[in-house]
């Protein structure tokens, strides 16, 4: 990943465009001071954020007692660490590192509008400056093209959001986060896979907030709900069946695609494939990347074939 690290931060660099910048923020657990660290930022050509859960508990008190004491999320840990989830419920205040970023270096940073936060198994097949361009909210205007003006505008941008009346039974979480819902009218209960996400900074302050009051709740729902709860200060979107960004090889590619339907790398929109499980094989999203497919694909979890070519 540090080598796949290193090509992502070159191509933003390769784009020259300054709105664009890049950070890893690399998690260890028990780390409790958030700094920058020298040798691997050297390594991977730009900023490497060392952060841990007790740097989380020192910035966010009660946050660190609602995640004691929460029992959602000890239900979630007991029932999916047993599955094999080991990781599923950190979901429960991992985007609450992008504050601990911006406490320790966002100072520096005064003219930033918004946040991506990017996953390593979520991959792009294509350069990431054309995706990030393309959905910037300055981006040239898009005429007969409104979900993507509003997507690009808006304070929450994620994968796909469905709401409870599409997934009420099959989605386990529901019943963990009742803090979270309460109050919510149940047709407007939505929830999102958050491997890839951009936010405001409006909303990235509001949910400050949440969490230094201690709110918390599985993200999936916690982020879409909170700007559903801010009502007319928020603009929720998804990435669902929003075009991608043009370029000559899928021109090419799209033309060919009319001629044969089972076209490999052929996609109508950024997200069709993305989704949670399976894990998409590396050398199928490696077809896509080397025709520049311009789509999202998650969770690609072995990446080896992507940075060796």
């Amino acid at each position: 990943d540090a080598r796949l690290f290193l090509h992502y931060s070159r191509q933003l660099k390769n784009a020259h465009d300054a709105s664009l910048r890049m950070w890893v923020l690399l998690y260890q657990p028990k780390r409790a001071v958030v700094v920058a660290d020298e040798e691997m930022s050297f390594a991977v050509e730009a900023g490497v954020c060392l952060w841990g859960d007790q740097a989380l508990r020192i910035a966010f008190p009660q946050l660190a007692i609602a995640n004691d004491t929460h029992q959602g999320l000890k239900a979630t840990r007991s029932r999916f660490t047993t599955n094999g989830s080991q990781s599923m419920w950190r979901y429960y205040w991992f985007h609450a590192s992008l504050v601990l970023w911006n406490l320790t270096f966002g100072v520096h940073f005064p003219r930033v509008t918004h946040w991506w936060r990017i996953e390593p198994d979520t991959l792009f097949a294509g350069g990431w400056p054309s995706l990030l361009l393309h959905l910037s909210p300055q981006a040239r205007k898009r005429r007969n093209d409104s979900m993507l003006e509003q997507a690009r505008h808006a304070d929450v941008l994620l994968p796909h959001l469905i709401t409870s009346s599409i997934d009420i039974e099959s989605y386990p979480h529901w019943k963990y986060n009742l803090n979270v819902v309460a109050g919510v009218p149940r047709r407007l209960w939505t929830y999102s896979l958050v491997s890839i996400g951009r936010y405001s900074v409006s909303f990235m302050h509001a949910m400050t907030e949440r969490w230094a009051q201690g709110t918390i709740g599985y993200e999936e729902i916690l982020l879409p709900l909170t700007c559903v709860q801010l009502g007319s200060r928020c603009l929720l979107r998804s990435l669902h069946r929003l075009r991608p960004p043009q370029t000559a090889s899928t021109r090419r590619m799209h033309s060919a695609s009319r001629a044969s339907q089972k076209a490999e790398a052929r996609i109508a929109h950024i997200s069709d494939h993305f989704r949670y499980r399976p894990p998409w094989r590396c050398e199928a999203f490696l077809r896509a990347a080397a025709a520049q497919a311009q789509g999202l694909w998650h969770p690609v979890k072995n990446r080896k074939c992507w940075v060796d070519w």
